[in-house]
């Protein structure tokens, strides 16, 4: 099972990059891709985003749509069973992704819907 993590960010960079920073450093082999939805006007984060993490799938939006059309825009692209929209004023634990993928698998044994399959 993998995890596509999906961030919207506007306005403040080193938040982005301080919650990057954590996501990277737990090495979960349950993360598939992390993407960040640009939601700023300025468009100013690409070169430093993707020189930081260069494993980040970048999307741009066309400025700022809202938080949640950034989300819809990023979650459209994902191919992943199981989708993690994070905030990027956050950080994330060691045990984050691995909590949460257990949680969804407990949830579709129960019989209660939490991936695109039940689309």
């Amino acid at each position: 099972m993998q995890v596509t993590i999906a961030i919207v960010h506007y306005g403040n960079l080193k938040v982005l990059l301080d919650c990057l920073q954590s996501i990277y450093q737990i090495h979960s082999k349950l993360i598939k891709e992390v993407i960040v939805v640009d939601n700023d006007e300025k468009k100013v984060i690409k070169n430093k985003l993707l020189l930081s993490f260069p494993r980040v799938r970048y999307i741009s939006t066309l400025g700022n749509v809202g938080y949640g059309a950034g989300v819809n825009i990023g979650v459209e692209t994902i191919s992943s069973e199981f989708i993690f929209v994070l905030n990027a004023d956050t950080k994330i634990f060691p045990d984050t992704v691995g909590n949460l993928v257990s949680v969804f698998k407990k949830k579709q044994k129960d019989g209660n819907c939490c991936t695109r399959a039940c689309e």
